[in-house]
């Protein structure tokens, strides 16, 4: 069995973007191999960022099948599903992240049409990260306010469910259109 190289582009693009986050790729044979920035990784995050986007030409998307699964670490701990919380190590507050296929554009309007508390939701700050190569956009919500840590598992949560609902029915054409150039966009959520 072979993982879901949409996946792989996903989480190789949370690992690329999230500081001291590690990407665990276990294969059909030899040892797993580690992805991070630093001497324990077999591969810094922006060569796998490169040997998956060379792979991402349908046809040799088949040398990636001795991939048989992988495990995001490091920073970025699991919320459940697709979501990572990354803690409070540097002053920079909570942060939740997830990634989607889709444009950053969508994940602005997205982001803008998702219903949350105001009084919370301006609170929080929305980073998106955009990946051109891999076609990956890393989103973050957070806050470095303590005491709204559950509102900002709630906020990511519904984030996140309204990319997966509008990945759905738009499906692949939508997620793989075209993403901006830009680097990165920064907005305080103000919903």
């Amino acid at each position: 069995m072979t993982v879901n190289f949409d996946g792989l582009r996903v989480a190789v693009g949370l690992t690329h973007y999230v500081p001291g986050a590690s990407l665990t790729i276990y294969r059909k044979q030899g040892r797993p191999l580690v992805v991070e920035a630093s001497e324990n990784g077999d591969l810094d995050p922006c060569r796998m960022r490169q040997l998956i986007a060379a792979h991402m030409c349908p046809t040799l998307q088949e040398h990636i099948n001795n991939v048989v699964h992988y495990e995001l670490g490091g920073t970025l701990e699991s919320c459940g599903g697709d979501l990572f919380r990354v803690a409070d190590t540097s002053g920079v507050g909570e942060q939740r992240w997830f990634a989607t296929l889709l444009c950053p554009d969508s994940v602005f309007e997205i982001l803008e049409r998702t219903e949350c508390d105001h009084a919370v939701t301006t609170r929080l700050e929305a980073t998106i990260k955009v990946d051109p190569v891999l076609g990956v956009t890393a989103i973050c919500l957070a806050s470095d306010d303590v005491a709204l840590t559950g509102e900002l598992q709630e906020a990511t949560q519904r984030a996140y469910a309204a990319c997966l609902v509008h990945e759905l029915i738009y499906g692949a054409a939508e997620a793989s259109s075209a993403h901006n150039q830009n680097d990165t966009t920064s907005k305080e959520s103000e919903q």
